[in-house]
């Protein structure tokens, strides 16, 4: 059986040709969150996953898994700024 990280599940799901093109725009974080929240959940990863979900589309180091998570739906929230590199 293989099994794939937490962040290789999430850009399955959203259909990424690769792991960097999760760091995508305003539908596409819209459709993250839906995924992280609503199908995921906090106890689809371990709180190390989370952590490095965070990092991977933040750039921010959380602490624990829940923070990770937190920010994670909050970071989905978020405007993207005008002029941004973010398709």
């Amino acid at each position: 059986m293989v099994e794939i990280s937490l962040l290789e599940y999430l850009a399955m799901k959203m259909n990424c040709e690769y792991l960097s093109d999760l760091r995508c725009g305003p539908l596409h974080r819209k459709r993250l969150r839906y995924l992280i929240s609503e199908k995921c959940g906090y106890e689809a990863g371990d709180a190390a996953e989370w952590v490095e979900v965070c990092r991977y589309l933040t750039g921010e180091e959380k602490k624990t898994g829940q923070e990770a998570y937190e920010r994670l739906l909050q970071f989905c929230e978020e405007e993207i700024p005008s002029g941004s590199v973010e398709k």
